[in-house]
């Protein structure tokens, strides 16, 4: 008996997620080409709203090809934001974010993480003040809002069924960007990059995903009961 309930609500969910993707707005390949979009649209943002504000390190890109340690390190980085991308978006339609793509998103994001870690025993490059921007870990917030906004409503036309994973993602992206940004652009200090790169990554992620839980807490107390 019991058996036969969890098949039937196995079969009935199986059924919503199929009615759902067939009658979202998206494809299964339209996330993905808006999640790309989205990428591109906040790399731009990052990028030129960074260098508006100040160039960057001038021996960064002659350090990105002589050190292999830092190519690592930048290589990471890129592959966590796509990965983050990828899953983002793909949970804007039912069934078809699986666990290896939420999985690889999070496992790229810590490898990078990792690599940040071990620069405290063995810093990749050369520790100097050259190159410190002033207000790097304002401009690290600043330069993540807009992406994360931008996300969450591109993921809202499709039907997100786990907005707060998604929303996370795109926390975590969004931040990481500016982060990969200033490790070319400013200063070179294990502790600083912690401080002022990294931690704000890690603050833009943790508020992206507790306002997405606050919000669904307030719209399921608002929701009618049966």
């Amino acid at each position: 008996m019991a058996s036969n309930r969890q098949d039937n609500a196995g079969a009935e969910r199986e059924e919503l997620i199929n009615r759902l993707s067939s009658q979202s707005a998206f494809t299964h390949a339209d996330p993905q080409r808006r999640g790309w979009l989205w990428l591109v649209i906040s790399i731009a943002w990052v990028i030129g709203i960074g260098l508006f504000l100040d160039p960057v390190r001038s021996t960064s890109f002659a350090q990105l090809v002589s050190v292999p340690r830092f190519s690592l390190e930048m290589f990471l980085g890129a592959v966590a934001a796509l990965a983050g991308t990828r899953a983002a978006f793909a949970l804007a339609v039912p069934g078809v974010a699986t666990p290896r793509i939420i999985g690889l998103a999070w496992l790229s994001a810590s490898l990078w993480l990792i690599a940040i870690a071990l620069t405290f025993i063995t810093p990749a490059l050369e520790p100097s003040m050259f190159g410190k921007r002033e207000s790097c870990e304002w401009e690290a917030y600043l330069l993540s809002v807009p992406p994360i906004l931008l996300g969450v409503m591109l993921q809202k036309r499709g039907a997100v069924l786990n907005p707060i994973a998604a929303s996370a993602l795109t926390g975590l992206t969004a931040g990481l960007l500016p982060a990969l940004f200033m490790q070319m652009a400013c200063m070179v200090d294990p502790w600083h990059s912690l401080s002022h790169h990294v931690a704000p990554m890690l603050a833009v992620t943790a508020a992206a995903t507790l306002l997405s839980w606050a919000y669904q807490a307030i719209e399921s107390r608002r929701a009618p009961r049966s």
